[in-house]
């Protein structure tokens, strides 16, 4: 039986360094401690995903209460259960269980900044993937810390206007990293087209 379930400080620590960080490159990652910070203030959220009480994926999230959106900041499916439509399963019960949110903001690497074709090629699948699964592709684009990213849109109740999400993003954002470093690192704008 599938299960979705909220993770605790002990599993969430368990799980950031069994998962997260081989997960995730090193560039991406958030230090656990203000993970458990953000947590303890109310403005983050981790869950997994249980196959029969075996841990199969996870997702962290910033939640302020302040505003009606959330955003997405790690989620991926354990190794061994990869290609067996855990993701796919794992947003859909997301959906459900945060249906008192507008909806989830998703940071996505657009892919200018690879590398190699490999990395270029990872991007591109990853993208296509939140796409096949629901997310709509937005007119903002993100410099975030120095990488290119664009943003994708999981709609719970409604689909708002890009000038909303992006004021929603920088508040999670300065809530998140402060007022001073998101003025410094991240910049976002709405691209017309």
């Amino acid at each position: 039986m599938i299960q979705l379930k909220i993770l605790d400080e002990k599993e969430i620590c368990k799980i950031y360094e069994e998962h997260v960080k081989i997960d995730f490159p090193p560039e991406e990652l958030k230090p656990l401690p203000m993970i458990l910070t953000l947590k303890k203030q109310e403005i983050y959220c981790c869950y997994g995903l249980y196959d029969n009480e075996e841990f199969v994926a996870y997702a962290f999230f910033a939640k302020p209460e302040t505003i009606d959106y959330l955003l997405h900041d790690y989620l991926a499916v354990c190794k061994n259960y990869r290609s067996k439509r855990y993701g796919s399963r794992f947003l859909k019960l997301l959906q459900k269980e945060l249906k008192d949110y507008q909806g989830i903001l998703f940071e996505v690497e657009s892919g200018v900044d690879s590398k190699t074709e490999k990395e270029k090629q990872i991007c591109e699948r990853r993208i296509a993937f939140y796409l096949r699964n629901g997310l709509t592709k937005t007119k903002i684009n993100i410099k975030l810390f120095g990488v290119d990213m664009i943003l994708l849109y999981l709609k719970i109740q409604g689909l708002p206007s890009e000038k909303t999400m992006s004021e929603a993003l920088n508040h999670i954002y300065d809530l998140v990293f402060g007022e001073e470093t998101h003025r410094r690192e991240i910049f976002c704008r709405i691209v017309e087209e």
